[in-house]
């Protein structure tokens, strides 16, 4: 069996293996055991996958708990773990999050 978040794992480890290109609906439903067409239950297209690859890789992604601290280390923490981010998913600063 599989569900949402066993897609958004399929396509994040696609994506990191083989940047953006390699994650298309046929290739994670491969991944994950599913027609293509199934997979469209999950997700209604491509655009909203990315949205939750990015969502996932974000909320997986380690914080430093910075809560009273200065603004000048709250920032450099910040910023660390948004290029351990990329590091990690090189693929993510290619996602369009704007309109």
């Amino acid at each position: 069996a599989w569900d949402l978040d066993a897609v958004v794992t399929a396509a994040v480890g696609l994506a990191d293996a083989g940047g953006l290109a390699a994650v298309t609906i046929r290739a994670v439903a491969r991944a994950v055991g599913a027609s293509p067409m199934a997979l469209y239950t999950y997700v209604p297209g491509k655009a909203e996958l990315l949205d939750l690859m990015l969502d996932a890789v974000h909320d997986a992604m380690p914080r430093r708990d910075t809560t009273g601290r200065p603004w000048p280390e709250r920032v450099r923490a910040v910023a660390g773990e948004n290029r351990a981010l990329f590091a990690d998913h090189p693929w993510a600063a290619r996602v369009a999050t704007g309109t």
